[in-house]
């Protein structure tokens, strides 16, 4: 996930531990992205009652409450990119 995230988003920068995938592996993965990318996507903030900071928390405890899995640089890296794509 951070993966492809930092593929498309090279602002986001790249951690040590960063693992990059071959396109064999990216296309295995494929499908769980598309999941997450989906439950992202659903995620609705009411921005009348929140402000960035808060939506992008918001946005954060969602993801992280539908898959329990990632990880926090994981979750940070959606929550980043959520907050970059709202301002």
């Amino acid at each position: 996930m951070v993966d492809d995230l930092r593929a498309r988003c090279p602002w986001l920068g790249i951690a040590p531990a960063a693992v990059f995938l071959d396109d064999a592996a990216r296309a295995a993965l494929a499908p769980y992205v598309a999941g997450v990318q989906h439950v992202a996507a659903a995620i609705d903030v009411d921005w009348t009652r929140v402000d960035l900071a808060a939506g992008t928390a918001l946005f954060r405890a969602r993801i992280a409450d539908a898959h329990p899995e990632l990880d926090a640089q994981a979750l940070d890296a959606l929550a980043a990119q959520f907050s970059y794509a709202w301002r």
